[in-house]
């Protein structure tokens, strides 16, 4: 019985330090995954260009980890989140474009633009079972007469769970929803009482 307790518990060691190694690493991809399924844009819907949101953070990294070493996105931070509306558009039957900058925006001529400033996204990890995320921004809704609304956006996520090396990507993507989602249904409301 001795025998099979100290087994057990070289297992339980060997798990743990298996899994030590399993937590983020430093570099984090920025993929977006929809909730919901994809939609066609419906018959005669705004035509709605989405230009690249400015990155105006004080810190540019991604965000830190418990060691003090710096969270690294593989992408763009700016074109992961305009993209990311961009997509949530799109599934509220909007005609939606992605533009770079605000001329090539403007040289489509859409009905809607979006513009807007990133403020934060801040990654944190506080132990090797807990991450933090914080994501602010702020957008602007405008059609060929000027501003129609402007929109203060904002998610933030903690989550606690086993050290996986996918767990910052995912709590990014969940957080992301959270940020998107309803101001993408704020720019249908917007443009549905514009009409």
């Amino acid at each position: 019985m001795k025998c099979f307790s100290a087994l057990s518990l070289v297992g339980v060691l060997l798990a743990v330090l298996f899994c030590a190694g399993c937590g983020p690493s430093n570099t984090v991809r920025l993929p977006y995954k929809p909730a919901d399924s994809s939609v066609l844009p419906a018959p005669g819907a705004p035509s709605v260009a989405v230009v690249q949101f400015t990155d105006k953070r004080h810190n540019t990294q991604l965000g830190v980890r418990r060691d003090g070493s710096s969270f690294v996105a593989t992408s763009s931070v700016a074109e992961w989140l305009s993209r990311s509306l961009a997509d949530e558009l799109s599934r509220q039957g909007l005609q939606v474009s992605y533009a770079a900058s605000g001329d090539q925006a403007r040289n489509a001529n859409p009905d809607y633009i979006i513009t807007g400033v990133i403020d934060e996204v801040w990654l944190k990890e506080a132990s090797s079972t807990e991450l933090s995320v914080t994501l602010r921004a702020t957008m602007v809704l405008s059609n060929r007469k000027g501003r129609v609304i402007s929109q203060g956006l904002s998610a933030a996520q903690t989550k606690k769970g086993l050290p996986s090396s996918s767990a910052a990507e995912e709590l990014l993507v969940d957080t992301m929803q959270e940020l998107v989602q309803p101001a993408a249904r704020k720019v249908q409301q917007a443009i549905s009482s514009h009409k």
